[in-house]
């Protein structure tokens, strides 16, 4: 395929003119060497890429759609950001992966306007990248429940055996660990990200409990799920 190169965000946008000229932007940020944090989070360059497309933007008086793979941001600060502008410039903005809109096998729906009391799915991986997917696909579920979503009071990341301890210690955990059971707005990849990088954070300072009063995220989605439906399953 024919697909030209620029040297920067702005000139791939406007296509060396001074006038936007693409439909939407596809913002992937995980193609590079990029050095990890504190929290072992990789720093991926998500919030500065992103500026430059808003900076491109507002120099054109132009905008469209934008869609942001995976994380918003790995802190919370720029993540918040992110969505903040997209609201301020008035574009469609979407985040996340594919894994909450893919098939599921069997498929496990949470019923809309139903109480959850407890949410838990289990997965491989590190913390960082896998921990995203795993918060996102129960998030997904979960946010579902009756009144909508209104956001996470407290995380607690926990590990090793203090996992084991916990379950043992608790029984509607262990219940669900042990049941083999396992278009969408954007405030879900924001909370995600938030959610994440605060349990990273927990894990820092000694695998303590925080308190999240900013992640009071609150929305609502409809009756009609966002995952698909029809089709042959995909199989990576």
């Amino acid at each position: 395929m024919n697909i030209p190169v620029f040297r920067t965000i702005h000139e791939a946008l406007t296509l060396g003119t001074d006038k936007l000229a693409v439909d939407g932007v596809l913002l992937i940020a995980e193609h590079g060497d990029y050095p990890f944090n504190d929290k072992e989070q990789k720093m991926y360059p998500r919030f500065e890429l992103f500026l430059e497309i808003v900076d491109t933007f507002r120099r054109t008086g132009q905008s469209v759609p934008v869609f942001n793979d995976k994380h918003l941001s790995f802190t919370w600060t720029n993540a918040k950001r992110m969505y903040d502008i997209s609201k301020e410039v008035h574009f469609p903005f979407m985040a996340g992966s594919s894994v909450t809109v893919n098939y599921r096998e069997s498929d496990v729906e949470f019923p809309w306007g139903g109480r959850a009391t407890h949410g838990v799915v289990v997965r491989p991986g590190p913390i960082d990248s896998y921990g995203f997917h795993m918060l996102e696909t129960v998030q997904s579920l979960i946010e579902r429940r009756a009144g909508g979503e209104k956001g996470v009071e407290a995380v607690q990341c926990l590990k090793g055996d203090a996992i084991w301890q916990f379950l043992d210690s608790t029984p509607w955990a262990k219940k669900l660990f042990e049941s083999g059971k396992a278009t969408y707005p954007v405030e879900r990849t924001l909370l995600v990200s938030g959610i994440l990088d605060a349990v990273l954070e927990s894990r820092v300072q000694g695998h303590k409990p925080l308190e999240t009063p900013h992640l009071g995220v609150k929305y609502q989605v409809p009756n009609q799920s966002f995952h698909c439906t029809g089709g042959e399953p995909w199989r990576g």
